[in-house]
């Protein structure tokens, strides 16, 4: 593939540009120097306009693609069996029986939709598809017919470059779980949607040992975040992102339970129709919060169709869910999804100080709060950083600990908040609309200013 100019700092375009490399994502700049990525060779049709299409997709050599939600061509996953072996291999000691039973909670399965909202189409290699889907979007004959692109989502979203901060390691230490008198979050189901839950990382904290599943519920795939999917002895390049927001989720509401569902790979990549299965998934679960550290440019930056026909199931089998969002950490005005999505609570980023927009912090009408999103501290992985995906050049070692920067962060310092304050019987998207407007203004910014209360 032809090697494309990515607008980033040459420490993370190692990443991107595999990916482009290897055919797994395109790029088209809608905007000089503003790119957005999607799936290769794929567009997305609404289900309903599918018949409505056929002789084009016909002229495409359209083939339905079998599993969208991973992007092509991608590392292979391993099966269930094997996950769950290397789990229990990888476990440390101590935490090696609760490992094996896979920490379930009491599963409700609710009623998922009986038809997919959209279909993913892989379509002849000499047609671009952002260029396609521009030019049916201005055809007049196809006026109401949904056609886009499978965007790509990651947990630090890409659009103009990554948020300039790796992780960091730190020698900050919290109370243990047990030691509070008062367990702020008690019975509130947090679910996860990122990269999965780590089972290799060190008992520095007791946080994770009860009240947290990451099992699969038949037709999912694991939830089981790999750390290192190519086995060179680095942590990847997102390893432990969805298990350090869970993190900051239990710093605020430690007696949240907490459900991992897995959307992104362990290098925080993955697609649009994956961030809405795994919202599908977290659905089943029994939760009041989903928490979304992960998001998605779109094309004329039009809102997902599938996001939106997710967070609508969502809502009829959890009635009351309160949705939070990262905004992204490109610092412009153009929205990312979900975070811009009706009814979704829309989350920047705050200074060191916290009480200014950091500036890498998107920023806009569409954002609703922002939270402490600068070098805050909480529970890792443990490993090895891999020095080629760093700002720095270094390769860190984390012994379980650490900070680290980005909207995904002061996300999860909203949902933990949203929990902790959720009283009893409540509903909790209603309560998360009542605790935002109480909240001071940003400094010269759009939305509120929200000073979690940590309990660890």
């Amino acid at each position: 593939m032809q090697r494309h100019s990515i607008d980033v700092e040459d420490w993370k375009e190692e990443l991107l540009q595999r990916y482009l490399d290897r055919g797994s994502v395109q790029a088209y700049e809608q905007n000089p120097s503003d790119n957005v990525y999607f799936a290769a060779h794929q567009i997305v049709v609404a289900a309903a306009d599918v018949p409505k299409i056929e002789p084009l997709l016909g002229r495409l050599r359209a083939e339905r693609v079998e599993d969208p939600t991973v992007l092509p061509n991608a590392p292979d996953r391993p099966s269930q069996e094997e996950c769950d072996g290397y789990a229990t291999k990888k476990a440390p000691k101590g935490r090696r029986p609760h490992v094996r039973s896979r920490g379930d909670l009491s599963f409700e399965p609710g009623q998922p939709s009986s038809a997919p909202s959209v279909v993913a189409y892989r379509i002849d290699e000499r047609v671009n598809p952002a260029e396609f889907v521009l030019e049916q979007r201005d055809n007049r004959a196809r006026r109401g017919v949904s056609i886009g692109l499978n965007h790509l989502a990651t947990g630090l979203q890409i659009r103009k470059g990554f948020p300039a901060g790796d992780p960091e390691p730190t020698k900050d230490r919290w109370r243990s779980r047990g030691a509070l008198k008062k367990v702020p979050g008690a019975g509130v189901g947090v679910a996860v949607v990122d990269t999965g839950f780590p089972v290799r990382f060190p008992p520095v904290v007791d946080w994770f040992d009860t009240d947290v599943s990451w099992a699969s519920l038949p037709g999912e795939p694991d939830h089981v975040d790999l750390l290192d999917s190519p086995g060179d002895g680095f942590l990847d390049a997102e390893a432990g992102h969805g298990f350090y927001v869970a993190g900051l989720v239990r710093r605020v509401a430690p007696g949240a339970p907490l459900h991992f569902v897995r959307a992104l790979d362990s290098n925080g990549l993955g697609t649009e129709l994956g961030v809405a299965a795994a919202i599908r998934q977290a659905a089943r679960r029994p939760i009041q919060v989903l928490n979304l550290s992960l998001g998605f440019y779109t094309l004329q930056n039009l809102p997902s169709v599938d996001i939106a026909a997710a967070l609508a199931e969502a809502r009829r089998l959890r009635p009351g869910l309160a949705v939070v969002a990262a905004v992204g950490n490109d610092g412009q005005a153009a929205p990312a999804w979900p975070a811009a999505g009706k009814g979704v609570v829309a989350v920047g980023a705050l200074d060191g100080g916290g009480k200014a927009l950091a500036p890498f912090s998107n920023r806009g009408p569409w954002v609703d709060v922002n939270a402490p999103g600068t070098w805050v501290a909480a529970p890792y992985v443990e490993g090895v950083e891999d020095a080629r995906l760093t700002r720095d050049r270094n390769s860190d070692r984390f012994d379980g600990r650490a900070r680290w920067s980005g909207t995904s962060f002061a996300c999860a310092l909203v949902s933990g908040t949203i929990a902790a304050t959720l009283p009893a019987g409540a509903d909790a998207a209603l309560h998360a609309q009542a605790l935002l407007a109480g909240l001071p203004p940003t400094p010269g910014a759009f939305g509120g200013l929200l000073t979690p209360e940590f309990a660890l």
